[in-house]
């Protein structure tokens, strides 16, 4: 009897050295398949992203042109110089209140070259603010477009201003300022996302000496323009990367 429990215990081990040989296999197996699915969907992921990166610059590189392009216009436009030669205030006004677009531009101003607000299409502001002043500096300086640097209002909107100078113009050297609400037509650009997520984002940042200044507001985070600033030490955050 006992030789026979050994010949059947015999017989058993090749089935279950199989059986453990097997069951290594699959595990083996769908361990890498997984490796395999999850490399596939990282390379996807990270090719979607750079896709949606590549469209959200080309959609800023457009925005920015198009501004450009409209401050070139409306200032080497033959009615404004009319109306600035023409001395006439109402004229004038009426001339920069068409060149706000219908309200893509919150406010179009007339500036000389050391500053004084000629006129505006609504009520002129009691100072420029100094991005906007810089930029004023340097289209007379280059005698090209410039858009400033972005900076908030006193209600903590972000904004951004295009530049020139207007050209046949005799009475005064001055330039045209479109200020332009970037909070409003700029950001939503920006924070738009083909698809739908609920952790994707895009962000405008910028670098102020070791820090990194979220322009635009995350989606997640009750935060105003360019109030949200990180060290560049964070290297882990991908604004800093």
């Amino acid at each position: 009897m006992d030789d026979v429990s050994a010949v059947s215990r015999r017989r058993l081990v090749p089935w279950i050295v199989g059986f453990i040989l097997a069951t290594s296999a699959v595990a083996v197996l769908g361990l890498l398949a997984y490796r395999a699915d999850r490399a596939q969907m990282l390379e996807n992921r990270t090719g979607e992203l750079t896709s949606v990166g590549t469209l959200k610059a080309a959609e800023i590189a457009e925005w920015r042109r198009e501004r450009l392009a409209d401050v070139v216009r409306f200032a080497r436009g033959p009615t404004l110089i009319r109306a600035i030669e023409g001395e006439n205030p109402a004229d004038l006004r009426l001339m920069l209140s068409v060149n706000r677009k219908g309200g893509i531009y919150e406010d179009v101003l007339l500036v000389t070259s050391d500053g004084k607000i000629l006129e505006a299409a609504l009520d002129p502001p009691q100072h420029l603010p100094a991005e906007t002043t810089h930029a004023i500096a340097k289209a007379f300086a280059l005698r090209q477009p410039v858009l400033s640097d972005f900076y908030t209002d006193e209600f903590g909107s972000a904004h951004i201003d295009a530049v020139a100078t207007v050209t046949g113009a005799t009475r005064k050297e001055c330039v045209l300022v479109l200020q332009c609400n970037a909070s409003k037509r700029l950001y939503p650009l920006i924070q738009a996302w083909p698809g739908s997520s609920t952790s994707a984002e895009s962000v405008l940042v910028r670098r102020d000496g070791d820090q990194a200044v979220y322009l635009s507001c995350l989606r997640h985070q009750g935060h105003k323009a360019m109030s949200l600033k990180r060290p560049l030490s964070e290297r882990h955050l991908p604004a800093v990367q």
